[in-house]
């Protein structure tokens, strides 16, 4: 019996070959065992569909380059505001009290002496406060001519007794006359009493 081939025939097996390959494809996944060593390479690989995650971890550190340098120091920022005053601290404990002072002076008082000396010489004289006070100074008075005198004190003489003890009592002071004529002062003291 002799068969005849029809267009539809034709159709009808290529249709039948497709849909058994289309299964058996999708039936059979390829694996990572089934690919040889080194098959894949770079033009096999859709450009930008790879990330980091799809690299291991030591080609991630191979890809991160070396520190630069260190940048410059930066400019000084701002100065800040002020902050706020602090509360006030506590008093803090008071002292204990010093030792007493020594007794102090009573009463002023004045002495004089007059005197005079020739010109060209010179002599000493004592401003004397008396028993019991002390002598703080000496002057020549405002009413002597004195421009041409000179006076220092050459002696002191300390009390021996009572509550002046050991203090000065009188001074003698030493008078030059730079003139050529006799020329008179006076010398005035200033005492005090010892409490």
């Amino acid at each position: 019996m002799k068969v005849r081939i029809t267009p539809s025939f034709v159709v009808a097996c290529l249709a039948l070959v497709v849909a058994c390959s289309g299964t058996a494809f999708a039936a059979g996944k390829i694996t990572g065992k089934q690919i040889a060593k080194n098959a894949i390479v770079s033009k096999h690989v859709k450009d930008g569909s790879l990330g980091t995650a799809d690299l291991s971890a030591k080609a991630r550190a191979d890809l991160q380059g070396a520190q630069g340098p260190v940048g410059p120091k930066g400019d000084a920022g701002p100065k800040g505001d002020t902050g706020a005053t602090g509360a006030t601290g506590s008093t803090g404990a008071q002292g204990p009290q010093g030792p007493q002072g020594p007794a102090g002076m009573l009463g002023l008082s004045k002495v004089t002496t007059n005197g005079s000396v020739i010109g060209t010489a010179a002599d000493t004289f004592w401003v004397d406060c008396g028993f019991n006070k002390v002598l703080l100074d000496w002057a020549f008075s405002d009413a002597a001519n004195h421009d041409n005198l000179i006076g220092t004190a050459k002696y002191v003489y300390s009390t021996t007794s009572g509550a002046a003890f050991g203090l000065p009592q009188k001074a003698g002071v030493r008078v030059r006359n730079l003139g050529a004529t006799t020329n008179s002062f006076t010398l005035v003291g200033l005492c005090v009493t010892p409490n």
